[in-house]
């Protein structure tokens, strides 16, 4: 496929595939393997979208099944130049899988602290899982990701060099 039938396909993947699209998918699973995984360990219910575990309530909202982390990946592989489709379906799949991961272990370091040492500390490790350890996480992925895979291109960027070179040529002929 030549370059810029290629970059339209991927703008208009990046115009119709939404947010929500990733909320959607990602949100019941994630809330329900934390719910089935701390099953046999904990007290635990689930109400729609509350966690009852040890006496605590806790609303599983949005952020806390990492979506916006799914959706980055996304879009740094949807703007970067020359993954082709089975690479790019290999890289997302392993990216979110090591979200998922490292979002559910999250999930149950803070459930270990809540239910062991009370709403004070839960609260404190949670603002620092979210302030920091989160753009960590999604950034050391995406590290990996391009190191594993031997990703050459830089999002966006590449695609606005060639482009330009491009243009640069066609001005001169």
């Amino acid at each position: 496929m030549n370059y810029k039938k290629g970059l339209l396909i991927r703008i208009v993947l990046l115009l119709i595939i939404p947010y929500g699209l990733f909320k959607i998918i990602i949100y019941p699973i994630t809330k329900y393997l934390v719910y089935y995984i701390n099953l046999p360990f904990f007290d635990i219910s689930l109400n729609g979208s509350q966690f009852m575990i040890e006496g605590f309530t806790l609303d599983f909202i949005t952020a806390c099944a990492a979506i916006t982390a799914y959706y980055l990946l996304f879009l740094l592989l949807i703007t970067t130049k020359n993954i082709k489709l089975i690479k790019f379906v290999k890289i997302f799949f392993l990216g979110s899988l090591i979200i998922l991961l490292a979002n559910i272990s999250r999930i149950e370091i803070l459930f270990y602290l809540l239910t062991n040492y009370g709403i004070n500390t839960f609260d404190k490790v949670h603002v620092l899982f979210w302030d920091v350890l989160s753009t960590i996480i999604v950034a050391g992925t995406w590290i990996f990701l391009v190191y594993h895979f031997k990703i050459k291109n830089v999002p966006v960027y590449s695609d606005i060099k060639t482009l330009i070179k491009e243009i640069n040529d066609t001005k001169r002929n």
